[in-house]
């Protein structure tokens, strides 16, 4: 029993440690959790437990993904983008505002004026389609018909094609 709890708070620690940091490889926090490095090089082997699914849908509920999965959808890059220095503010906004993105603010220097702008960030919403559609199933797997005539055939009717085949390929010799 004491085995069973130590391994369970081994695996709160290791869904914790993926919560707090998002970007931590899986073999990373099953290692600061306390696992073996066989299971930190080898994570599939604890992905595949009841327990670990279990506990990954207490820490990371659906409307938590749900939620995430639209921030990423609506996600946005901050960019930057050089102008004359002597161009006025008014029409640097306009020039950016046409095109869709959001002003943010200027800079200034001597010789150029960096331009702050909000923009979307297609790869990062890219991905994230690319995972919705995954977890929908929408990506299945190519379907190939093949049309089988020769299961509506008698077996009469099937002896007489096969000795046809068998008398078209001994000519060939």
């Amino acid at each position: 029993m004491a085995q069973k709890v130590s391994d369970d708070l081994r695996v709160r620690k290791a869904i914790a440690y993926m919560r707090d940091n998002p970007s931590a490889a899986l073999g990373t926090a099953l290692r600061a959790a306390g696992f073996s490095p066989a299971y930190a090089k080898n994570p599939q082997l604890i992905k595949g437990t009841k327990k670990w699914q279990d506990l990954m849908r207490e820490f990371f509920p659906d409307l938590y993904v749900l939620g995430k999965q639209q921030s990423q959808l609506e996600a946005n890059r901050v960019e930057k983008a050089n102008f004359y220095h002597k161009m006025k503010d008014s029409a640097i906004r306009e020039i950016i505002e046409g095109q869709g993105f959001t002003y943010l603010g200027v800079k200034r220097f001597m010789t150029t004026a960096i331009v702050y702008f909000s923009m979307p960030d297609w790869l990062t919403r890219d991905k994230a389609l690319d995972k919705l559609y995954k977890l929908r199933g929408d990506y299945a797997p190519e379907r190939i018909t093949i049309e089988d005539d020769l299961k509506n055939l008698t077996d009469e009717e099937l002896a007489q094609r096969i000795k046809e085949r068998q008398n078209f390929l001994s000519k060939k010799k």
